[in-house]
């Protein structure tokens, strides 16, 4: 994986919000509703759609739009590739 797609990977991350929607999205599958999503968090639409741009743009969750309703779920698969990253450190470290 390229160093700038850890980058912004981590980036999307290190935020607080951020990382406690993703929390709340591992635990719901497949989907919830960015509405449901903006109760919990007590965020204004603004402040939502920022956070989610970050983590679309990172490829971390998933978008779908069903009339006017958008609903989010994780992106499993780029999950796995920071697993992946991390593993292969902890080979590297270990001289394997």
């Amino acid at each position: 994986m390229a160093s700038n797609t850890l980058v912004q990977l981590f980036s999307a991350l290190s935020d607080n919000t951020r990382l406690k929607i993703i929390l709340v999205l591992s635990k719901h599958e497949p989907y919830i509703s960015c509405q449901e999503l903006r109760k919990r968090f007590n965020l204004s639409q603004p402040a939502m759609s920022h956070h989610f741009r970050i983590l679309r743009e990172s490829k971390l969750v998933k978008m779908r739009k069903v009339g006017r309703r958008v609903y989010y779920s994780m992106n499993w698969e780029r999950l796995g590739q920071i697993e992946k990253f991390v593993r292969d450190i902890k080979t590297m470290e270990r001289g394997q």
